[in-house]
């Protein structure tokens, strides 16, 4: 890659190398670079994401070449000790997909999933809360997600680039969110663990956002500048090409049974985890009235047999998990209490005659004693239990929204975690 008409992999880019290029002048901010918004794949898509994803890594683990976290280029790992770990890692995903039930959870679910679990877990871990021992979960909307400065955010296609100075002067941040994840529990002795591994968005910068002249960075063995039009080239051909995964694994974290969910922080990955944790919860909710609604779609036999070549051993049917539609707000009318047993609509409640107005509460965590005859003597057990969205207030009084504000720092709120293959 040191020529001025750059070739790689046997394709002629249109913008090479040069050392006339340019700076832009004024520096732009980070909205230039930031991806289209997502837009999950179908549900019935799902069998045939994680044949490709279990495809894709195993192949690293057996070649040992590492994807960029775009998934454009595959590259060699610097380091030998880099090289095993990346061949680990990915052995360790695609067995993971290869045992993992499939759940597709719809955009309300997510945002229920979220609301509930603002408030931090005060259960400790247990496995009794996992949908199931390995999985695979797709969200049609993102449970967070981590913020980059423009420099990182960019993900050259190797680890021998070097960014442009004038990079690290742009101002504000790029998310990249989280949109799937896999687990399962580590094998012996470490079995009282799960592993979880976090998705993002496999999409290509936004170098078209340039000038085509504009330098971007520079090959670190030979000091050789490249412009946003050559890598804007290079995505678009790459990408035609080899047609990257929609998802990557790009952050993991380990969840301790019989421990408090660690408290989210800087630490993105720890409120991913709560956030996760929460919608388990929601999942294990099984009452008279469960908070969400399970549909089981069973894939074409044709998609059996090819996942049964790819040597994948688990069930494609695909759990689909929506908001029950007691829950859902758009399906209840503020002046619907009367005679909704969902609602707090008595005037003699303890807590309700001081209401002047109607509002929506929840979903939120209870904490709940499970045996209280051993409560006094501190011979109890105590469970979270989830508590749906719901009316308060006396029938008739006038509706009022609820609006909440939050505020912070897009610094404090910067990723932490470190990439993976």
């Amino acid at each position: 890659m040191t020529s001025a008409a750059a070739t790689l992999a046997g394709v002629r880019f249109m913008h090479p190398a040069t050392d006339g290029l340019t700076i832009p002048d004024p520096i732009p901010d980070a909205s230039i670079f930031q991806p289209a918004p997502w837009v999950a794949p179908s549900s019935e898509q799902l069998p045939f994401l994680r044949r490709r994803l279990h495809e894709h890594y195993t192949t690293i683990a057996a070649e040992g070449a590492q994807q960029g976290r775009t998934g454009q280029v595959a590259r060699a790992a610097a380091v030998e000790s880099e090289d095993r770990e990346v061949r680990r890692y990915a052995r360790d995903e695609a067995g993971r997909l290869k045992n993992a039930s499939l759940t597709w959870v719809d955009h309300e679910a997510i945002e229920m999933a979220v609301t509930y679990s603002s408030t931090p877990s005060t259960e400790p871990a247990s496995p009794d809360r996992m949908p199931s021992m390995t999985g695979f979960m797709l969200f049609e909307s993102c449970i967070g997600g981590a913020l980059y400065d423009a420099a990182r955010a960019q993900d050259l296609p190797g680890s021998g680039w070097t960014p442009a100075p004038w990079l690290y002067d742009v101002s504000g941040y790029v998310e990249a969110p989280i949109v799937a994840i896999s687990w399962s529990r580590l094998p012996p002795p470490h079995e009282d663990r799960v592993q979880l591994s976090f998705y993002t968005p496999n999409r290509p910068p936004h170098w078209d956002g340039l000038p085509p002249d504009t330098f971007v960075a520079q090959w670190a063995a030979t000091k050789t500048r490249y412009s946003a039009g050559y890598f804007a080239d290079h995505v678009r051909t790459v990408s035609a090409r080899m047609s990257p995964m929609p998802v990557l694994a790009t952050f993991t974290a380990t969840l301790q049974f019989g421990e408090l969910l660690p408290e989210p922080d800087a630490n993105h990955c720890a409120g991913w985890v709560q956030t996760v944790y929460g919608l388990w919860q929601l999942l294990d909710h099984k009452v008279k009235k469960p908070l969400t609604h399970t549909d089981v779609i069973a894939a074409p036999r044709s998609v059996t047999r090819g996942d049964a070549r790819a040597g994948i051993i688990a069930t494609i049917d695909v759990n689909i998990v929506r908001v029950h539609p007691r829950f859902r707000t758009k399906d209840l009318p503020p002046d619907d209490g009367e005679d909704n047993a969902d609602h707090d609509t008595s005037d003699n409640s303890r807590r309700s005659p001081h209401y002047r107005h109607r509002y929506w509460r929840g979903p939120y965590r209870a904490n709940m004693c499970m045996n209280t005859w051993g409560h006094s003597e501190g011979n109890c057990e105590h469970k979270e239990v989830p508590v749906g969205r719901h009316l308060r207030g006396p029938v008739g009084a006038p509706f009022r929204e609820r609006v909440t504000e939050l505020r912070g720092s897009p610094a404090r709120n910067s990723g932490t975690g470190q990439p993976k293959p």
